[in-house]
């Protein structure tokens, strides 16, 4: 083993090499980046299995609105079997949904959304691509989304991506000619996708990407059809099939060792925050293509009729020197030892850096890079010194390449746009089962961003994120912060390895652990409350908690506040000598004498620099350790709610924090384990709430549900909060049964009718009025109950424009001496978003007595 490791701190940066990375070399894996695994490794099945699609042409862009929306089986399908580059749009992160896993909403969900497409893709064999569209929740139809995301903008990320990727086809997910009747956002994204299909060719739209990328015209846009959008099984079978594809699906790939339902449902299955958890499935199936755009395929069973899938697509007839050694390689591969196809592999990697600029060539490029450097059983991985870094702080880098090949390898160069490495004069020999490790000079960074997803580096405009550098619109996450590149020849033959820098350590159960690495601000700052309800005149504590991620931070932390609020001390001065140490500081906060909503933010000034960014770590065992640094801040809100009860039991839903706001309110929250529920508990309770989604994940709560009925018949006051038709664990939620539908109100400013109006629950303890529903975010309501017995009165009246009235939204009925509630009213939305109104009703549901 040779080691040529340099320390130098002292070195003159003159004297360092340092890379610049031009081009597009790993455009594709840039774009797919963004979460940090051990090296990937591959056996020689999945190696053949890359060389025949790396010796095969064709494009798909499967188009649709969400994480979650994309058809696997047919992602897996076009990926493996047909082996083109095949490709998922979302146009959306899906931060407007639910989180059946954890409490992250809006913006946290949308990454933790966008890493679990990574996942899935890495298992169907996809890439993934979005626009800057923002989720903002469900509507009802697509002009509202158009004109929320702004049509022209997002139009421009539909061509920009479009002309990026150059698929052969696009299928879109959903049907562009029945709006109104699925999700707005479903059907926006089928118009988007039509209206681009004919813009990416136009020279003359959007110039800026059409100079970058050249124009491009896809040869057909199919809309993946089935039965479900014909309403039934009848209905599809006798509706008319001629402009429509029928692709037979169930393949098995030997070399994967799956078929293409088993890795579809394994893909599927990784939108756990969603609960799609699937089943696989090894049965031929039919999926269908209905021609939208383009010439029909005589073939109805191939939808690339008319798009060449060799390497004649870039002028190469089958003689040439590539498709023949690449024929002769896939007929006769040692499945025992790749590497005796490494040398010929080089060759013709060398042929392909000669040709002309054509759209394959880059990736076709990067692609081969990556099976040579499997064939050798290449090991290289970069690794932190620490798990973390500021700006200023100094970190050296451990590079590792293992060649476990029987070759002789040469390392000519390892170089870095942010790390400093030595310039070796001479090559290093990497001999056959040899390691070799290169550490990088102990200096900071050359110029790296703070970690933090690029599309929330700045203020999300209303409807749509605001990234600035327009190279990364379209991007998953883009690529790594900091990264190392290495040279290497073979008998005179060269190619480069890209790898990121990661930080690698034990653990006790997991054993060896990647992480990402990251790069922090000196500082960072953290609320102990996201919302302060003041319901009378007393001041109320704040503590910040301030967290060193570099040595020595002396300043000033002071309390931005609105105008009438008072915050005591001003300011308070701090000393934090080590890195990782951190300090609570304390302010106590004085509301105003009127009803008032606004937001504290903490600022810290440490010279000239100020700091007010919260640290958020999000850790779940499907996706890797997401770093999100976002404003830190706390909504503030004086009102005047009264409140007869105080003892609240709380049964936990699913990305639920209304307990939160309850205990804001000054209620004794008592939370409560389904498992763990017994009579004694519910005895001392004034009210017992079912959060979001309980009865949708929780089966001790469905056993307990006969306890929690006589609980009721004795004067208990049940509340149950929307749950979800998908997936519920019983019908029979209390002693009085009812039925769930779909009913939604989407509009956030629709109208609230009092179905009637002198009803306790709008009048005790607090008077209701319009007044109190203005303000709200993203929409009123959603799961209404669809139908009820005698027992239960509809009590509120809502619907989005155009459409007849829902009554469903909040029932209420009698069971012994007490009452049940249900309501899909969306305090799951608005309690953490502090809007008054919902703190007031709220406490007027859990004041209700039968008597």
């Amino acid at each position: 083993m040779i080691d040529f490791s340099f320390k130098f701190k002292n070195i003159s940066k003159t004297l360092i090499q340092k890379s610049i990375w031009i081009g597009l070399v790993l455009v594709y894996s840039g774009f797919q980046s963004g979460y940090a695994q051990a090296p990937v490794q591959w056996n020689s099945s999945e190696i053949y299995h890359a060389l025949e699609k790396f010796n095969t042409f064709g494009s798909v862009l499967y188009v649709g609105a969400h994480p979650d929306d994309e058809n696997t089986r047919l992602i897996t399908y076009f990926a493996n079997h047909e082996r083109a580059q095949t490709a998922y749009l979302s146009l959306t992160r899906g931060g407007g949904g639910q989180n059946l896993i954890g409490p992250e909403l809006k913006t946290t969900l949308g990454i933790i959304r966008s890493h679990e497409l990574l996942q899935a893709r890495s298992i169907d064999g996809g890439q993934q691509f979005f626009t800057r569209a923002l989720d903002f929740g469900y509507c009802k139809h697509p002009s509202e989304a158009l004109d929320t995301w702004g049509h022209d903008e997002i139009l421009r990320d539909v061509v920009r991506n479009i002309r990026r990727f150059k698929p052969d086809l696009i299928v879109n997910r959903f049907n562009h000619r029945t709006p109104g009747s699925t999700h707005g956002h479903h059907t926006a994204s089928a118009l988007l996708s039509i209206e681009a299909y004919n813009k990416a060719n136009d020279p003359n739209y959007d110039a800026e990407s059409a100079a970058q990328y050249g124009i491009w015209q896809p040869k057909r846009l199919f809309f993946n059809t089935s039965w479900w959008f014909y309403g039934s099984q009848e209905a599809f079978d006798a509706a008319d099939k001629t402009n429509l594809l029928e692709i037979p699906v169930g393949q098995y790939y030997a070399p994967l060792g799956a078929s293409t339902g088993e890795l579809a449902a394994r893909s599927r299955s990784m939108h756990k925050s969603q609960g799609f958890g699937s089943l696989s499935s090894r049965e031929q199936e039919t999926e269908y293509l209905e021609l939208i755009l383009g010439d029909l395929p005589k073939d109805k069973s191939n939808p690339f009729e008319g798009v060449s899938r060799d390497w004649q697509r870039i002028g190469i007839n089958k003689d040439h020197f590539i498709a023949q050694s690449l024929k002769d390689i896939i007929e006769n591969f040692d499945f025992k030892s790749p590497e005796k196809h490494v040398l010929e592999l080089l060759k013709v990697l060398e042929e392909l850096k000669t040709l002309p600029q054509n759209p394959w060539k880059n990736q076709k490029i990067e692609s081969l890079t990556q099976i040579i450097a499997q064939c050798l059983g290449l090991y290289v991985s970069a690794e932190s010194s620490r798990s973390y870094v500021t700006p200023k702080d100094e970190v050296m880098a451990k590079v590792e390449v293992t060649n476990r090949s029987q070759k002789t390898l040469l390392l000519n160069r390892v170089y870095s746009d942010q790390l400093y490495f030595f310039e070796n004069t001479q090559p290093q020999s990497i001999n056959p089962l040899a390691s070799l490790y290169v550490e990088s000079l102990e200096a900071p960074l050359n110029s790296v961003d703070l970690s933090t997803p690029y599309w929330l580096k700045n203020e999300a405009a209303s409807g749509r994120f605001n990234v600035s550098n327009a190279n990364l619109i379209g991007a998953a996450f883009g690529p790594e912060s900091v990264s190392v590149r290495l040279d290497f020849s073979l008998e005179g033959h060269e190619f480069t390895v890209k790898t990121p820098l990661r930080y690698k350590y034990r653990d006790r159960v997991q054993g060896e652990v990647f992480d990402p690495f990251v790069v922090l601000p000196a500082l960072t700052v953290s609320s102990s409350e996201a919302v302060m309800v003041f319901n009378d005149q007393k001041s109320k504590s704040l503590n910040i908690t301030l967290t060193a991620h570099s040595d020595a931070q002396k300043g000033s932390l002071s309390l931005q506040h609105p105008d009438h609020w008072r915050v005591e001390p001003k300011y308070i001065d701090f000393e934090i000598p080590k890195a990782g140490s951190q300090i609570n500081l304390s302010f106590d906060v004085y509301p105003p004498k009127e009803t008032q909503s606004g937001q504290l933010i903490p600022l810290v000034q440490i010279g000239d620099q100020y700091y007010s960014k919260s640290l958020l770590e999000i850790q779940y065992p499907h996706i890797p350790k997401i770093t999100v640094l976002e404003q830190a801040q706390t909504q503030v809100l004086k009102m005047t709610v009264s409140r007869t009860t105080q003892r609240i039991g709380y049964i936990q839903g699913a990305g639920d924090e209304v307990n939160k706001g309850l205990e804001q309110l000054g209620y004794e929250v008592i939370p409560i384990i389904p498992e763990d529920l017994n009579s004694e508990q519910l005895k001392n309770l004034d009210a017992l709430v079912i959060g979001i989604r309980a009865f949708n994940t929780s089966q001790a709560l469905v056993a307990r549900m006969e306890m929690i009925n006589e609980y009721i018949a004795q004067g208990g006051l049940l509340l149950i909060q929307y749950q979800t038709t998908s997936g519920l664990l019983t019908k029979q939620m209390g002693p009085i049964p009812f039925d769930l539908g779909r009913d939604r109100v989407t509009d956030q400013e629709a109208p609230m009718t009092f179905l009637d109006a002198k009803h306790p629950i709008f009048n005790e303890p607090n008077a209701m009025s319009a007044a109190d529903f203005e303000d709200w975010v993203q929409e009123r309501g959603l799961y209404f109950a669809q139908s009820w017995g005698p027992e239960f009165t509809p009590l509120i009246g809502m619907n989005d424009p155009g459409e007849a009235q829902t009554k469903g939204g909040l029932i209420l009925g009698h069971y012994g001496k007490g009452t049940v509630i249900y309501t899909g009213i969306s305090f799951f939305r608005q309690i953490p978003e502090g809007v008054a109104g919902a703190y007031k009703f709220l406490a007027n549901l859990l004041s209700y007595r039968h008597d």
